[in-house]
């Protein structure tokens, strides 16, 4: 409807589309991959407006129109679109450029996908050259996350060999134009360590994570959030790994960093906190859990509502710690909320 409405003003504007462009992204990351398809092709054939538009917007377009390919596995011409994407980078904007590495990353993942696995490789191979050093720490995680996938595909196609040493050699670059003790490393780590953690190899991935902890506190000192950003992931897959003492010791780490540097509200203190109860509880520390508990529920009434299921579960929780350390009559409290939120839920479900 906006893009009737900007034709008939006089045409759509480049600002236009790149808003759609994100918006269709965002459905393509939210798992509605044929509206995102339509959505982007729909923008593609409405760029004809505007006379020569710059070619980032272009390729830009076709690579999001080829992740939605991609999502649907509809490989064939996905490839097609993400071979002229590359002509037309490459052509533009150099071997090097961030959008041309963009389109290599979609094609090896396009490549490993329909087992053409000799592709695959070449196209990695191309990427760890071609990958500049000194990126953005978003940047440097995004490649290497791509690494990452691609080594997990193979290794679902019984490529394990390969697979590691394509993880291999891009550490062995990486760490070749950073530095052995370069925090730029930890990002490949990490995303190493969150492809691992994923696919449930926890033991593989804690080694990394302790690893890029120990790059980041060199490199900006023990208190810097950077570090407190790995502990987070760590304390998680020591968690499943239920190595509860270790986890605490990582979340609270984690913890401290961020209530330094963050408001006590935001997602980030509210997750690590969320990992510190687990880690305390599943020791039955409840008298160091109680007041952490506490902290969640204030922060579950203003968030959620003091009706939510969620605070009706976190009260359910602190009556049992409560009671567990003797304090009944705080316990029969909260008690009474939980019960007063769950027989309201009752009857407006009967009504």
């Amino acid at each position: 409807a906006g893009f009737g409405r900007a034709q008939k003003q006089g045409g759509v504007t480049p600002q236009q589309l790149r808003f759609c462009g994100r918006v269709g992204n965002f459905l393509l990351d939210v798992g509605m991959n044929g509206e995102a398809e339509q959505l982007l092709q729909f923008i593609d054939t409405l760029t004809e407006s505007l006379g020569r538009i710059p070619e980032e917007q272009t390729i830009a377009s076709a690579t999001a129109v080829a992740r939605c390919l991609l999502a649907q596995e509809k490989f064939a011409p996905a490839e097609r679109l993400l071979r002229e994407a590359l002509a037309n980078a490459v052509r533009e904007l150099g071997k090097s450029h961030v959008m041309t590495l963009q389109v290599v990353e979609l094609m090896a993942i396009t490549a490993v996908r329909q087992g053409q696995h000799d592709l695959a490789a070449n196209l990695i191979d191309v990427l760890q050259k071609a990958a500049p050093a000194r990126q953005t720490a978003d940047r440097e995680y995004r490649l290497a996350e791509t690494i990452a996938e691609t080594a997990d595909l193979l290794e679902q196609q019984e490529q394990a060999e390969r697979a590691g040493q394509i993880r291999d050699r891009w550490l062995a670059l990486r760490a070749e134009q950073y530095g052995e003790d370069g925090p730029e490393l930890a990002e490949s780590l990490v995303a190493f360590a969150d492809s691992y953690q994923a696919s449930g190899r926890l033991a593989e991935a804690v080694p990394l994570y302790e690893r890029a902890v120990s790059l980041q506190e060199k490199a900006h000192g023990a208190d810097h959030p950077s570090v407190a950003a790995v502990l987070l992931p760590l304390a998680r897959a020591l968690r499943a790994q239920r190595q509860d003492a270790d986890a605490e010791t990582a979340a609270r780490r984690s913890l401290e960093i961020w209530e330094a540097t963050l408001p006590g509200s935001h997602p980030v203190v509210v997750e690590t906190l969320k990992m510190l109860t687990g880690s305390l509880y599943a020791q039955e520390k409840f008298a160091e859990v109680a007041p952490f508990y506490a902290r969640l529920l204030v922060i579950f009434d203003q968030e959620f509502g003091p009706r939510s299921p969620q605070v009706e579960k976190l009260l359910l929780r602190l009556a049992e710690v409560s009671a567990a350390i003797g304090e009944e009559a705080e316990a029969e409290e909260y008690r009474q909320r939980a019960a007063a939120i769950s027989g309201s839920t009752t009857s407006a479900g009967s009504r």
